[in-house]
C-alpha cells in the first residue's frame, strides 16, 4: 500500500506541475495515474 501511495504522490506532483504548464498536461497525468491504479 505504501508503494502505491508513493507512486500516487509522484503522479500528484506531476499533475500539480502540469497544471502550471498546461491544464492538458495535468489531465494526462491524472488519467495515466488512474489507468495504472485501476487497470494494472
Amino acid at each position: 500500500m505504501y508503494l502505491s501511495n508513493r507512486m500516487f504522490g509522484i503522479f500528484w506532483k506531476c499533475a500539480r506541475i502540469g497544471e502550471r504548464l498546461s491544464p492538458y498536461v495535468s489531465i494526462c497525468c491524472v488519467l495515466m495515474a488512474v489507468s495504472i491504479f485501476f487497470g494494472g
